[in-house]
């Protein structure tokens, strides 16, 4: 895996531990890893490495601060019909103007993890509106299940957010481009909280904020060294598993892990404005195939919404 940063010693702090020696070489990137490179470095020079790897990731992007949110690049650059190479991620150990779901605004300081992954599978893809949204929820879930102290604590909040003892540590995203039949490119974003809990204000959506110190007092496994490197390895198995027919696999432990079910909620009508409205209430008695959520006693499932937890 080719690896590209703007700060080698930030770079080195995070990657998995080996000898590494970096260069630069702008001139030799291909045309479409170049116009990337651009886009998340700016004017700045960075340098090049590789890592050995059996992973499907073939390019890295590592910036040190982030002035626009790396996902968003992602998207834009696909939507130019910049022709990206499959299995790309770009990271950010901190950054400015990022959001979550529905654009809302997302506080990225200093010592979490903030990835953005690009596959391209050019083949069908089972549900895959839903797929890789189940993919990337489902990939942090793994990945935090490595962690001894923590194991099968963390669940999963309808639809894209990670909770640990009703306390948010992580959101995800997940942005499709179809070609007919095919998906042609897939961008995912996830920010997690490692060491650092952002300054949120609490709101009956998330009534606190949490990072991975606060629930693990071992800090090796709470390093961004540690989680990085799980949460590759996850992506990975996850994808294979998605694009070989193995979405409701991945559902069953989106279930599995489900924060709603079983669970009485509010379902709110999902827009900007400080009121709340609320569009279904009740208690989830199940998630369908396409992450609709079922609520006892309500005549047809909620497709879109923001979920109130009610104790």
């Amino acid at each position: 895996m080719k690896v590209y940063t703007d700060n080698t010693a930030f770079a080195d702090q995070i990657l998995p531990t080996e000898s590494r020696h970096w260069f630069a070489s702008k001139s030799t990137l291909k045309n479409n890893i170049k116009s990337l490179a651009e886009y998340l470095f700016r004017d700045k020079s960075f340098q090049e490495s590789d890592i050995n790897s059996q992973l499907l990731w073939k390019q890295m992007f590592i910036v040190e601060s982030a002035s626009r949110s790396q996902y968003d690049i992602l998207i834009d650059l696909s939507q130019k019909n910049i022709r990206l190479e499959h299995g790309i991620l770009c990271l950010a150990g901190r950054g400015q103007d990022f959001h979550g779901f529905r654009d809302r605004h997302w506080e990225a300081p200093a010592g979490n993890i903030y990835l953005s992954a690009y596959y391209s599978p050019c083949q069908p893809v089972e549900n895959f509106g839903a797929g890789f949204m189940v993919l990337t929820a489902v990939s942090v879930i793994d990945t935090l299940d490595c962690i001894p102290e923590i194991q099968g604590k963390a669940m999963i909040k309808w639809v894209n957010d990670i909770f640990i003892d009703n306390s948010k540590i992580c959101g995800v995203l997940a942005y499709t481009q179809a070609e007919g039949k095919k998906v042609a490119g897939v961008i995912l974003g996830i920010g997690l909280n490692v060491k650092t809990t952002p300054e949120v204000k609490a709101n009956p959506f998330v009534p606190k904020t949490a990072s991975l110190v606060d629930f693990c007092p071992n800090r090796e496994y709470c390093s961004r060294q540690y989680i990085l490197g799980k949460l590759m390895e996850s992506l990975d198995n996850n994808y294979r598993l998605l694009i070989n027919g193995g979405y409701k696999t991945l559902l069953e432990r989106y279930r599995q892990r489900s924060l709603a079910i079983g669970r009485k909620v509010d379902v709110c009508l999902d827009v900007p404005s400080p009121d709340i409205k609320i569009i279904a209430n009740g208690r989830v008695t199940g998630i369908g195939d396409n992450l609709e959520l079922y609520i006892e006693d309500f005549d047809r499932p909620v497709v879109r919404g923001r979920l109130i937890l009610k104790n």
